[in-house]
This record gives C-alpha cells, structure tokens and sequence, in this order.
C-alpha cells in the first residue's frame, strides 16, 4: 500500500484543462489563449520553448502584447510581481 497523504492525481486537488500544443503565429496562438480563458475559465498558462532563439522570443513578445490588450494578462511590473 502506498502512502494515502501523498497527491499522485492533481486534478483531485486543482481542476485542470489540458490542451494540446497551441502551435502557429502569435495571433492564432493568442486568440486560442483567449478563448481556453475565457470559455474555460482558466487562469494559468505554462509557455514553454522547446528551442531558445531570438527570433521566437519576439514572437512571445507578440503573443503576450495580444493578451495583455485582451485583457488575459498583465505584465509583472503592472502585478508588482515578478510572476
């Protein structure tokens, strides 16, 4: 038997939407961030790179200026955070 204290499934303590990659131009990928958000109700996004060029860190800055004019997110200096 295993130790009952322990988390092993995190949809039991969290509700969690998977979705699979949202891949294409930050617009697209943008617009699809905006409609999990507000359809879903979800309230945290995990953005990964699998590759660190320069070229795609603008691209994120693209995206990021869509949701922040959209209302889906804030820049840290806005929260007073560095989240």
């Amino acid at each position: 038997a295993g130790d009952s204290s322990k988390v092993t499934d995190p949809t039991k303590v969290t509700r969690a939407v998977y979705s699979p990659p949202l891949l294409g131009r930050p617009t697209d990928v943008a617009e699809e961030v905006i409609t999990i958000y507000r359809e879903h109700d979800v309230r945290g996004f995990l953005f990964s790179m699998p590759y660190f060029w320069w070229d795609d860190l603008a691209k994120y800055a693209e995206l990021f200026d869509e949701l922040h004019r959209a209302g889906v997110w804030r820049p840290a200096r806005e929260r007073e955070s560095l989240w």
